[in-house]
């Protein structure tokens, strides 16, 4: 009994899993928001306490009703605690990667503040930027904001088209080549140089900008000459900020 709930357990997990990891948190987002401490502790309930409680739990001199209650009370101790952590992650998944200045800001969905006018994405993080100031009560809002620790990317009234930021993203690569940021960080030259090989472009080809979430500035996106993110890395790429 105890061996064919655990594999019923695994494969749930296996279930969970892709879900988190191929759908919510696909690559790079899972690294950058820090969740594997919360899917393990799911891991473990779903995979070693529910198993382990049935086989505590099992006794052949027990009736089939006090078995059949046992296990049900497992199963739901144990459907609990899944749909608890899977909507905890659900809740803080990623929906917004938004260009802001000179940065992508990633926005969870529990940052968002105020009613967006098309649902947020189930899945892929959807791509905006961020309109600039244009007004003194914009300059108000932005600081008001700034003192209770909000940032404008966290307001649907402030979001635009990604391709209304391609011209300044643009700029902004034009000095933030590959071969710039091997210079300023030496030691990751192996793997920007291998990046660059997988997507078949020089150095000079590509550019960078911080790919950053309030919990993690240590990333980085990859751009080609379009504007396009085409991969990203574990690198620091605030270059000013590091050499003050």
């Amino acid at each position: 009994m105890a061996f064919i709930h655990l594999l019923i357990s695994a494969l749930v997990a296996g279930a969970s899993a892709a879900l988190v990891w191929l759908g919510w948190y696909a690559y790079p987002y899972a690294d950058i928001l820090h969740v594997d401490g919360l899917y393990k502790v799911i891991i473990i309930v779903d995979i070693v306490c529910g198993p382990l409680l049935t086989f505590i739990l099992a006794n052949p001199n027990k009736s089939r009703l006090e078995t059949t209650i046992d296990l049900s009370l497992v199963a739901i101790i144990q459907l609990a605690a899944l749909i608890y952590g899977l909507h905890s992650l659900y809740s803080a998944r990623p929906v917004i990667t938004a260009f802001e200045k000179d940065r992508y800001v990633i926005i969870t969905a529990n940052e968002v503040i105020g009613e967006p006018d098309t649902p947020l994405p189930f899945m892929t993080p959807r791509l905006i930027s961020i309109r600039p100031s244009q007004t003194p009560e914009d300059n108000t809002l932005v600081l008001s904001l700034f003192l209770q620790g909000v940032q404008p990317p966290s307001l649907p009234s402030w979001w635009q088209d990604y391709a209304k930021a391609l011209p300044l993203i643009r700029a902004k690569l034009e000095s933030q080549t590959l071969s710039v940021l091997i210079k300023a960080r030496p030691d990751d030259s192996a793997t920007l140089e291998h990046i660059a090989q997988k997507h078949q472009r020089s150095l000079d080809e590509l550019g960078f900008l911080p790919f950053a979430h309030k919990k993690n500035m240590d990333w980085i996106a990859i751009v080609n000459q379009q504007g396009e993110i085409i991969d990203y890395a574990n690198i620091d790429g605030f270059l000013q900020q590091s050499t003050e």
